[in-house]
């Protein structure tokens, strides 16, 4: 309200409407006009493409992932962006190489540890991913997102007593917040 030609403004309006207000139209216009406003604005590209994935325009969303990227190439967070793209567009493989491109820059990213196992349980590669997420859970102090993701591999793996012993006192509790 006090000055439209703020893109950061523009770019929280549009993080806020995606986040909490789901106003799909309002998230794209708003990041569309902090992209307008500030054409090298590395944070409105990621989540704009991040949003475009979400709703299933992967083809739309690549490029401005890219460009997120070219932005901001030593930043984790392009490149995890991309990793989480590929992955909700099934390309596991490609995916895969962007979240172990993460750990390389930070080792220790929870969340690309958490990609990047059920990256692996979704190719199939039960035993990696189980090794993954299980060192994951012991690291990320058994947040309950974490134990989730493991607990859904397991079950993947057909390994149902693990995953339940897993997954019930998840489901038995009031569901505390995923990423505690």
């Amino acid at each position: 309200e006090l000055d439209e030609s703020l893109a950061e403004a523009h770019a929280s309006l549009g993080f806020v409407k995606m986040s909490w207000e789901w106003d799909w139209d309002g998230v794209l216009r708003e990041l569309h006009r902090t992209i307008e406003l500030n054409p090298n604005h590395e944070t409105a590209h990621r989540w704009l493409s991040a949003f475009l994935a979400g709703i299933g325009r992967v083809d739309e969303a690549m490029p401005i992932a890219h460009r997120a990227l070219l932005l901001d190439p030593l930043s984790v967070l392009p490149h995890m962006n991309l990793g989480i793209i590929h992955f909700l567009s099934r390309k596991y493989l490609e995916a895969e190489v962007e979240f172990r491109r993460v750990l390389q820059m930070q080792p220790g990213f929870l969340r690309a540890d958490t990609f990047l196992g059920a990256t692996l349980a979704l190719q199939g590669r039960d035993d990696e991913a189980i090794r993954v997420l299980e060192a994951l859970v012991e690291r990320g102090k058994r947040g309950t997102i974490y134990v989730w993701v493991l607990g859904i591999c397991h079950a993947m793996a057909g390994r149902m007593d693990a995953a339940h012993a897993l997954l019930d006192p998840i489901s038995r509790s009031n569901f505390p917040p995923l990423y505690r």
